[in-house]
């Protein structure tokens, strides 16, 4: 090989490497997993189908039907309810910490150490805002679907005609209220909860507050402290609801 030909292989060797890498570049990549996923999710939808045609042709085999019908639709708006609400409000937590996010973060060496983390996450932050909520939208939509149980015998709740001699409230209530207000007050805690974390995770990620001495300080003061104020507040909301329907 003379040195003439050097150059045109080394041309050739890059062009070689940049075909490469934009087939198994980030483009390549994010296909693949959206692939993966895909077929993950049919996978799973499949076996979901499979037993709910089951259980609806062994219910339809001895008449009940109607039973098949309303616990299934019971469990899907729970799902639902609870998917829409744990997801909307992390959601909201991340939009509102981004959205009052320092526009010039102050220069500290906490915030040094974080740009490298924000130039990172930044080409997925707009997928982040989606699937986060929705992954955790699952899971609290599947816990929700637990306690159908709960949900049925509160709407379909009777007087028994004779009320404790502590409080001088029906025995029905601690049967059949009591129970399903002690799964709403811990859904919405939970969910509030969840909702705290993301929102202080994008506050730290995008320089809203630092790490000084080993305790967290708001850079924006007055922003910081009216949002945990609201979210106090909201936390205080199923409590306060739970406690008024029991006294």
């Amino acid at each position: 090989m003379t040195s003439s030909d050097e150059p045109a292989d080394s041309g050739e060797h890059d062009q070689h490497a940049a075909t490469m890498v934009r087939r198994f570049g980030p483009v390549g990549a994010r296909r693949v997993i959206i692939l993966v996923v895909a077929i993950i999710a049919v996978l799973v939808l499949a076996q979901v189908w499979a037993n709910v045609w089951t259980t609806q042709l062994w219910f339809k085999s001895i008449g009940y039907s109607s039973v098949f019908r309303t616990e299934y639709l019971t469990k899907g708006t729970m799902f639902v309810v609870g998917a829409v609400l744990t997801g909307g409000l992390i959601w909201v937590s991340m939009w509102l910490a981004y959205r009052h996010r320092p526009v010039y973060a102050p220069v500290t060496a906490e915030l040094d150490s974080m740009d490298r983390y924000r130039e990172a996450i930044e080409p997925f932050r707009r997928a982040a805002f989606w699937v986060v909520p929705l992954v955790f939208a699952l899971f609290a939509g599947s816990a929700a679907i637990g306690q159908w149980k709960t949900a049925l015998l509160w709407l379909n709740r009777q007087s028994f005609g004779t009320t404790d001699p502590e409080f001088h409230k029906d025995i029905g209530f601690y049967v059949f209220t009591l129970p399903w207000l002690q799964v709403v007050v811990g859904f919405l805690t939970m969910a509030l909860i969840l909702s705290l974390i993301s929102a202080v995770v994008m506050h730290y990620l995008y320089g809203g507050i630092a790490l000084r001495d080993k305790e967290f300080a708001p850079l924006e003061q007055r922003g910081f402290i009216c949002r945990c104020c609201w979210r106090s507040w909201c936390w205080c909301v199923p409590w306060l609801t739970g406690w008024a329907a029991t006294a």
